[in-house]
C-alpha cells in the first residue's frame, strides 16, 4: 500500500518534479523507499504497513524529500533529516500522536517489548542434537508444571 503519491510530494516540494524525468521514477526512487524506511522506523511500536493516515502521508513526503536532499543538496540534508527523525522519535515515545483523517488517534501496539510465551522459561525440546542424545529431552521443570496443572 502506498502512503503518498507523486502529487502529494510536488504540492509540498515543487522542486521534486525536477528530480527525475517521469513520475514513475520519483515514485520508485524516492517515495517507495521513504515508505519502506518509515515502516522500518515505526515497526517497533506500530503494526505496519498501516493505512495512509495524514500523519503518515506527511512523514512519507518529508522522508522522500530528505532522501533526495542527500543526493541533491547534502549540506541541507542533515538538519532536515534530523527534524523528521525527531518527530518520528516523539511519535514512538508517545509524545506526539498519529491522527487519522477522521481525527481519531492511532495508539502504539506495544511493540518493542519482549515476546511472551507459555513455554519461555523451559529448555527447548528440540535441538541440533540427535534424538537419542542424552542432552535432548523435555525440561523436567516443564514436566512437573504440566503434571501439577493436570491435578
Amino acid at each position: 500500500m502506498s502512503y503518498a503519491s507523486y502529487d502529494d510530494l510536488i504540492v509540498r516540494y515543487p522542486l521534486a518534479s525536477k528530480w527525475a524525468e517521469t513520475e514513475s521514477q520519483i515514485n520508485s526512487s524516492f517515495i517507495h523507499f521513504a515508505e519502506i524506511e518509515l515502516n522500518g522506523l515505526l515497526a517497533s511500536k506500530f503494526t505496519v504497513p498501516m493505512d495512509a493516515h495524514p500523519t503518515i502521508i506527511d512523514l512519507t513526503i518529508d522522508l522522500a524529500f530528505a532522501r533526495a536532499m542527500l543526493v541533491k543538496d547534502p549540506e541541507k540534508y542533515g538538519p532536515f533529516h534530523k527534524t523528521v527523525m525527531d518527530r518520528i522519535t516523539r511519535i514512538k515515545k508517545g509524545e506526539e500522536f498519529i491522527y487519522t483523517s477522521s481525527g481519531s488517534t492511532v495508539y502504539p501496539t506495544g511493540g518493542g517489548t519482549d515476546i511472551w510465551s507459555t513455554t519461555m522459561d523451559y529448555s527447548p525440546v528440540h535441538s541440533m542434537l540427535d534424538a537419542e542424545s542424552a542432552y535432548t529431552g523435555v525440561s523436567s521443570d516443564r514436566q512437573y508444571d504440566e503434571e501439577v496443572d493436570r491435578e
